[in-house]
């Protein structure tokens, strides 16, 4: 907790759409392979939330599948491969029409930043 000059890490399991903290109290939130597992429209209200308990000048950091990696695009191009792997992941085609960059500019996070992470993956950050 950057504010009170705690060095203290605390990580909670929460809903995310829901966070049990005030506003502008915390740091950072991190966000790892949660929005490929959910509707569009809960990604949006865990950015929105991350922003309402984030501190000004605290972090989003989102990290999660990259459908338009090569990995992604060779599965999909073979339909028994794609049929399986959207049995497991049923809300992927939601995912993948999520502008995450736009989503937290859009929720008010300035200097937002994307970088490819792994063959599959894609990070983001976002400063209040």
């Amino acid at each position: 907790n950057v504010a009170t000059g705690s060095s203290r890490i605390e990580f909670v399991h929460a809903a995310g759409e829901s966070m049990p903290f005030d506003d502008e109290s915390q740091d950072v939130v991190c966000v790892s392979l949660t929005f490929h597992e959910l509707p569009g429209g809960v990604s949006l209200q865990i950015i929105e939330e991350a922003y309402r308990v984030l501190r000004p000048g605290g972090f989003i950091q989102i990290m999660e599948m990259d459908p338009s990696s090569a990995f992604f695009q060779r599965i999909a191009s073979i339909p028994p491969a794609w049929a399986a792997f959207r049995a497991t992941e049923p809300w992927l085609a939601s995912y993948a029409c999520l502008d995450v960059t736009e989503a937290i500019k859009v929720a008010g996070f300035a200097d937002v930043r994307d970088a490819t992470c792994t063959p599959r993956h894609r990070a983001w950050v976002g400063k209040k």
